[in-house]
């Protein structure tokens, strides 16, 4: 149903007949080759996050997950919001720190290097590099909203932009 939101956050419409309803935190698992050049590199993305409450406990905004010791995900906490790259069982982390707050809106960008570091920008402003220059062995889908089916994000997100 389409609806028009009045409030600071956007919400999905729940038919509800009068009763109070609630529903389950969803999540968006786009195919991975959506991420992926045609050498199958990870493209640059940014998405908003907005959260609606977030502490000190990370919570996966995106993560692309293959197995216990090869993944890419992007995290969110109270005091940062970083990526960490997992590869043969060594991560490496490309980081922004910054006081993040519910109810704000932060445009988080990861922006693959020609040398496959990653680099992270929040509201255009660039944090650290990750500077393995391996590339991510990626799984087949890139969860928006949680990680490998757990911490989930609470909160928007929005305006995926890939390319």
């Amino acid at each position: 149903f389409p609806s028009h939101d009045t409030s600071a956050n956007a919400d999905s419409r729940i038919p509800t007949n009068g009763a109070t309803g609630t529903r389950a935190a969803s999540q968006s698992t786009p195919p991975i080759s959506m991420f992926q050049d045609a050498a199958g590199k990870l493209k640059p993305f940014e998405l908003q996050f907005t959260p609606t409450a977030i502490n000190a406990t990370p919570v996966a905004v995106a993560s692309c997950y293959k197995d216990a010791s090869n993944w890419f995900t992007v995290w969110a906490k109270s005091t940062q919001v970083y990526i960490e790259k997992r590869i043969a069982g060594t991560t490496t982390t490309a980081t922004y720190t910054s006081t993040i707050s519910g109810g704000t809106t932060y445009t988080i960008k990861a922006v693959p290097n020609p040398d496959n570091s990653v680099d992270i920008f929040v509201n255009g402003s660039k944090g650290t590099t990750d500077m393995s220059t391996t590339a991510p062995s990626l799984g087949t889908l890139m969860e928006l909203g949680s990680a490998n089916a757990g911490s989930v994000a609470f909160g928007n997100i929005k305006n995926l932009r890939i390319g």
